[in-house]
């Protein structure tokens, strides 16, 4: 089992030396996957298109199946595409690095190095492709024109769709202010795993924040659920695979002779 920082500096030396003949057997065809990442209070994001097989062809793992071998990501669509059901990717990469926060710090570092800067009107949700990372869609009600998402004519159906999330995602508070929210997918979110763990106004919590789990090490919100696969040192995880236990010390009784 390799670990990140090996893993890092396996490959980096690896393509450093590299010939010409093995850098180009290092451009597979191109295949994108559509990860759509929660609509952000921020403007800003970094996407990147991020090959998976160069790291397996270093590290000569062939028998692992990294498909999509590239894909493009954004920093703000990492968790979504982490915990997509069935990731072939995301599944190879994980016995390569140990764990999903190993690979999310692999593909943090790769779309921070080779990323592009990106800027987004208001309204827009980024959606990273192969042919532009920093292309975005608009919601519903508004159509993108001249790099903005601009209000349909039908002004009756536009005003209608205002404060609507897409298909798929929760309309949930945002920490920024009272009237503000934030669409999100509460089927995969780590920290509104389940439902909205800040309600939008004049609804209650009703989601889960993983990461809040008493002595996690490592999980994931799998179908709006949260599911533990590591406790830290200390606790043990429940029969479920939902919380962590703190373990009991052990008491030792010392019989005199």
């Amino acid at each position: 089992m390799f670990s990140l920082r090996k893993l890092v500096s396996f490959v980096t030396v690896a393509l450093v030396g590299t010939s010409g003949a093995m850098g180009a057997a290092l451009h597979p065809k191109m295949v994108s996957t559509a990860v759509q990442p929660r609509v952000l209070e921020k403007r800003g994001d970094i996407c990147a298109e991020v090959n998976l097989s160069a790291a397996v062809d270093v590290l000569s793992i062939l028998t692992l199946d990294v498909s999509p071998l590239k894909i493009c990501l954004c920093l703000s669509g990492l968790d979504a595409f982490l915990n997509v059901d069935a990731n072939a990717a995301v599944s190879a990469l994980v016995s390569i690095l140990g764990s999903l926060v190993d690979v999310q710090a692999f593909l943090t570092a790769q779309i921070n190095s080779n990323g592009r800067q990106c800027s987004y009107p208001a309204l827009a949700t980024p959606f990273c492709s192969p042919s532009n990372p920093c292309d975005f869609t608009c919601p519903q009600g508004y159509t993108k024109k001249h790099g903005k998402c601009v209000l349909n004519t039908s002004k009756r159906a536009a005003r209608r769709d205002i404060g609507r999330c897409s298909a798929g995602f929760t309309k949930c508070g945002a920490p920024s202010g009272a009237n503000a929210y934030e669409c999100i997918d509460v089927r995969s979110s780590l920290e509104s795993c389940g439902g909205c763990v800040i309600p939008f106004p004049g609804m209650r919590p009703t989601g889960q924040d993983c990461t809040q789990i008493p002595g996690v090490d490592d999980v994931a919100c799998i179908q709006g659920t949260c599911r533990v696969s590591r406790c830290a040192e200390g606790f043990a995880l429940s029969v479920d695979g939902r919380t962590c236990i703190a373990e009991q010390p052990s008491v030792q009784l010392v019989l005199g002779a």
